[in-house]
């Protein structure tokens, strides 16, 4: 089996990168990538714990860009030791923590007034979601996105994020493959399509096909999709070491292995 997206608490999960992977070693799971959101810093522990397990671990990360709405870019094998990229990673937590810290102000506003380091470096939104209802203020993490940190919740925060456009660039640029996450939203949308078309002259190379979101019509969908545009299909649990509702059971084809480099 093959997990290709997954979260620990280096950015918004409740699992170490070595939780992470015994999780999956216990899933049964072959091949692994940690993709937490806009950092790198649980990579080498993961691997590390995949190498002892005979795992074979994949590099990842998951890029939060905005335009109009929240667009996901799934960054694989990048060479993510290059002080260059080190460099332009640093701006972009550097934005995630602005964007925390007004965040935290909005709510407290709000008379929320959660204990949480809005200035830690890989916090996000999920987060403050889990603060809001373990301290009392929301009863779910949903409700927590739909009430006050979704895109029309009372105190969301839009931030200077990257562009799909940039995070694909930038992917690109340190030898990663770039990858467009749960597009289901773009489906439904019906932009899906115009979306891809924009993102593959940046240098887009595949779509999140297999998800716990997606169901059967999604996935044959979106598999067509994928061979129009000639895309590699990957998938993942997104694991963030709490419920998992559905796991995608699949396998790479040999088109993905050989842009994956597995």
């Amino acid at each position: 089996m093959t997990d290709l997206h997954t979260h620990s608490n280096a950015s918004d999960g409740l699992l170490t990168p070595t939780q992470i992977v015994e999780w999956a070693n216990s899933r049964a799971v072959k091949i692994l990538s940690l993709t937490d959101h806009d950092t790198v810093d649980g990579l080498f522990e993961a691997q590390e714990k995949c190498t002892e397990l005979g795992i074979r671990f994949v590099n990842g990360i998951e890029f939060s860009t905005y335009a109009k709405y929240e667009i996901h870019i799934l960054g694989y094998n990048i060479d993510y030791l290059n002080p260059m990229f080190v460099q332009k990673l640093k701006l972009v937590k550097e934005k995630r923590i602005a964007r925390n810290m007004e965040l935290k102000d909005k709510l407290y506003s709000l008379d929320m007034r959660i204990d949480i380091d809005a200035e830690a470096e890989g916090v996000g939104r999920m987060d403050f979601a889990r603060a809001l209802v373990e301290q009392g203020f929301c009863p779910t993490t949903n409700f927590a996105f739909e009430k006050f940190l979704g895109v029309r919740g009372l105190a969301y925060t839009p931030s200077d994020r990257l562009k799909p456009f940039e995070a694909v660039e930038l992917i690109v640029e340190f030898c990663g493959v770039a990858v467009l996450a749960h597009p289901k939203r773009y489906v439904q949308d019906r932009n899906i399509e115009l979306l891809l078309e924009g993102l593959i002259k940046y240098g887009l190379q595949g779509i999140e096909v297999f998800y716990p979101a997606h169901n059967e019509t999604d996935i044959a969908f979106l598999k067509n999709i994928a061979k129009k545009y000639k895309l590699i299909m990957t998938g993942g649990s997104d694991y963030h070491g709490d419920a998992v509702y559905r796991y995608p059971e699949f396998e790479l084809d040999s088109f993905a292995n050989k842009i994956l480099k597995i």
